[in-house]
């Protein structure tokens, strides 16, 4: 059992290592009991079944508090060690002294068996993924494979739909709704080409500035059917559908302008 003076002597030697062995033997055996006193009752917090907790020794016990002590320090930035012994009122006699210290030692002891728990033992309920699920049989598959696949979100399901209903859009604009001149005003700005090239000109059969008016025709026409075809969709959603379908219809485009013959030395 740990005395006043077993106490006082690890303090005045700094580390319990160099104590005698009497002291070294009783406050191991206090920090082994109080190790023991809070791991039973931590351990229903914990998927520890009771035969799986191995206790330490008790010279691993001390160590761990020790460590504790060494490492952390109080709001105020005070060394736990100091601290256990200031809180010893003034003029105590040894018994009050060793209550003081045991008391302050005890609530450290419990920080010291929780921070074990949470490192090294996972939390009550935890199933492992390579498991199957609670309560079903052993062949039965894992939480890992029953898991939804990661290849595809919802963002990818939203990013795939949107591509799909551009690629619609821009098909109907490019067969049914776009004019040649607008056609070909979007291909000559999708290939950096300049409105008043001779080779666009004559494709367009027209000026520069018709041309440029046609681009911006054309940028509406497309804002103006994706408004008209999806009006039941919020704003965000018709912006993002305005933007896919003029990248499908870029595609598009060149393939007609291709079967048309148009502007050959661009291709």
């Amino acid at each position: 059992m740990a005395e006043w003076h077993h106490w006082l002597t690890w303090y005045r030697n700094c580390a319990l290592a160099a104590c005698d062995a009497q002291t070294r033997d009783a406050l191991q055996r206090f920090a082994l009991t109080r190790w023991r006193q809070y791991a039973t009752a931590c351990a229903w917090m914990t998927n520890c079944d009771g035969t799986t907790m191995v206790m330490p020794a008790a010279a691993v016990a001390w160590h761990d508090f020790e460590t504790l002590l060494r490492l952390r320090r109080t709001r105020r930035g005070k060394a736990y060690k100091h601290w256990l012994f200031a809180r010893i009122p003034s003029h105590a006699g040894d018994h009050e002294s060793l209550d003081a210290i045991q008391g302050g030692a005890t609530l450290i002891m419990r920080d010291v068996v929780r921070e074990r728990f949470r490192r090294e033992m996972s939390r009550r309920g935890t199933v492992s993924l390579n498991a199957p699920p609670p309560g079903a049989p052993a062949e039965s598959l894992s939480l890992l494979e029953l898991l939804p696949s990661s290849a595809l979100t919802q963002d990818d399901v939203q990013q795939r739909d949107l591509a799909a209903l551009g690629t619609a859009t821009a098909a109907n604009l490019c067969r049914h709704v776009l004019s040649r001149r607008a056609k070909i005003a979007l291909l000559a700005r999708e290939w950096g080409v300049s409105t008043a090239h001779p080779a666009v000109l004559q494709a367009a059969a027209c000026g520069k500035s018709m041309l440029y008016s046609a681009y911006h025709e054309a940028l509406q026409t497309i804002a103006g059917t994706v408004n008209k075809r999806f009006q039941r969709d919020d704003r965000e959603t018709r912006a993002s559908l305005a933007v896919a379908t003029l990248k499908a219809l870029k595609p598009q485009l060149l393939a007609w302008a291709e079967s048309e013959n148009l502007m050959a030395e661009f291709f």
